[in-house]
This record gives C-alpha cells, sequence and structure tokens, in this order.
C-alpha cells in the first residue's frame, strides 16, 4: 500500500524499515537454514538467490557480506556471520543524510548491543564478538564493568532496560522493552506533522503491534 501512495524517494526510505526480513531472508538462503521466506522482506527469494550467485543489485553491505562469506574471509574475525551483515548494515546507515533513518538505526544499535551484553553478563560469556558496530556507545559497552555501563546520562532508557531485563517474567520483560522503543518513536517524531517521518515510526509501531497480535501467553511461552 505505501509503495503506490509514497513519492519514490520516500518509499526507498520505507524499505529501509523492512531490512530486519531482508536480512532474515538473505541469512537464511546463504547459511542454508531451510526456513520458511518472509513475504515482508522487499527481495524476493528468487532476487535474492540471484544476487548471491552474482550479488551486483544489492546495497554495497549486503554485496560486502556475500562475498566475505564466499571467500571465507570473516569482516571481523570471531564474529556470527549473523553479527557481520549488521556490523555492516549499521556502519551504512548510521552514515545516512535521512536524520529520522540514522536516528533509529543508532538507537536500535545501542538497544541491540545493551541486550546482547546484559546477556553476556548474565551467561559469563564473552562480549567482545557480540558488540556489533564501531561507534562510541558499542566500544564503552566493551571496556565498562560498571551496571549501567556509565552510561545512563548518554541513553536515557537505559535504567528501564535493566529493569525490564531483571524481570522474572519473560513476556513482561519483552513488553516493557518493546514499550521503550514505542516511547523513543514518539519522542523523535513529537514535532513531525503527517510527513515521512510520521509515516516511517507508524510502519515501525505496526510491526511491534504484529508481533504482539500474533502472541497469547501460551504462544509466548513456547516461543521464548
Amino acid at each position: 500500500e505505501a509503495r503506490n501512495q509514497l513519492d519514490t524517494s520516500d518509499y526507498k526510505l520505507a524499505e529501509e524499515i523492512f531490512r530486519e526480513y531482508d536480512h532474515k531472508n538473505l541469512l537464511n538462503l546463504i547459511l542454508e537454514k531451510k526456513e520458511p521466506h518472509s513475504p515482508l522482506g522487499n527481495w524476493n527469494r528468487d532476487f535474492l538467490e540471484d544476487e548471491i550467485k552474482s550479488p551486483d543489485e544489492l546495497p554495497l553491505y549486503a554485496v560486502s557480506f556475500i562475498q566475505a562469506y564466499k571467500e571465507n574471509n570473516p569482516i571481523v574475525r570471531e564474529m556470527s556471520w549473523e553479527n557481520q551483515l549488521y556490523h555492516l548494515f549499521y556502519q551504512e546507515k548510521l552514515d545516512s543524510s535521512t536524520s529520522f533513518i540514522s536516528k533509529w538505526f543508532e538507537f536500535e544499535l545501542n538497544f541491540n548491543n545493551i541486550l546482547a551484553a546484559l546477556n553476556c553478563r548474565k551467561f559469563q560469556l564473552s562480549i567482545e564478538k557480540e558488540i556489533i558496530g564501531e561507534n562510541d556507545i558499542a566500544e564503552i559497552i566493551k571496556r565498562s564493568n560498571s551496571g549501567d555501563f556509565g552510561l545512563s546520562r548518554e541513553l536515557p532508557y537505559l535504567e528501564g532496560m535493566i529493569h525490564a531485563f531483571d524481570s522474572p517474567n519473560l513476556l513482561d520483560r519483552e513488553r516493557a522493552l518493546d514499550e521503550i522503543k514505542w516511547n523513543y518513536l514518539n519522542e523523535i517524531t513529537v514535532f513531525s506533522y503527517f510527513n515521512i517521518e510520521t509515516i516511517l515510526a507508524f510502519m515501525l509501531k505496526l510491526r511491534i503491534s504484529e508481533r504482539w497480535l500474533k502472541l497469547d501467553q501460551e504462544t509466548g511461552k513456547e516461543n521464548f
């Protein structure tokens, strides 16, 4: 529906909101996971299969990833291939000239890195190879031993994340974490009035909502 309603340049921004599904589809094919192809991605299965054979139409970060995988030449040593794909993706998105895109993906990168670090601490795993990207927050997370990584001032939502992470109820934890994302989207669009930023934020909220619409308590427990 968005494809028919938006200007071409705006629709290209909307496509970025669904990259998560593109990445899952790409990893599914290249790592031979044999999982169903998600229809929410921008790239169909035939297109991806052709690009894996000879990549030239995908974004530069995806082409670099495919070439590195084929040559068994990791971009970052001792990091999973999935994390390497996202490492390249976030490097590109944080340099985006579109304010909303760079803000959202920087938030998402920091958010996911904090969760990864909390899990590594909990299960006594190495943090180094689970932290993605090369921004200042990523470097601080790798070095810090403090409970809040020394980042409470830089990341106002961090206290809420740590509190949610400590919840013994997995559904409550996931809901609280999604609320932090939802509130951040409200924050960065507070002065946006029905423009493309408002639409992009709405699409992200639909993604969050769709996930919860599919879950009842028993389904949620089973998935977690």
